[in-house]
């Protein structure tokens, strides 16, 4: 008689779990196709928080405007990622992505790399995904220069 119970007592608890317990998900949706790249809406959220924690004044603005620049700055990226991949030299020196992080984390009032980590977990961000982020900009500065320099 008490197994029974037990049993239907069980039955009952996990019936009610699985029926009961909320389900989040998260919509991701193809925004903008940039050439054969795309940008779905679950980078345009992951650029944000980036975006917000380097520049913790853009947390001021609107939700919209902010998802608006997260975009733009998402498409300018895949350009630049598009026309980097096209020259033969796409890495730049550790010294000098050392010296942009210090730049950043210095500009935030942060120590140093170990608390930009730590800041950075805050935002559910990876440091390597800022490495990666920043060497490309980097790369990007450089071609530029490259090519029009003789033009300044």
């Amino acid at each position: 008689m008490m197994l029974k119970y037990l049993i239907k007592s069980i039955i009952i608890l996990l019936f009610y779990l699985t029926c009961v317990t909320q389900v989040f998900s998260l919509e991701n949706k193809i925004i903008v196709k940039v050439d054969n790249e795309i940008i779905t809406s679950v980078d345009i959220i992951n650029e944000v928080k980036y975006l917000k924690a380097l520049n913790p004044n853009l947390s001021k603005l609107d939700k919209n405007k902010i998802y608006q620049i997260a975009k733009s700055s998402l498409v300018r990226e895949k350009i630049k990622l598009i026309e980097i991949s096209k020259i033969a030299e796409s890495k730049i020196s550790e010294v000098y992505l050392e010296n942009i992080i210090k730049n950043i984390y210095s500009s935030i009032g942060l120590n140093n790399k170990k608390e930009f980590i730590k800041y950075l977990n805050n935002f559910s961000i990876d440091i390597e995904e800022v490495e990666n982020k920043l060497s490309n900009e980097a790369l990007w500065n450089q071609l530029i220069y490259r090519n029009y320099y003789t033009k300044i």
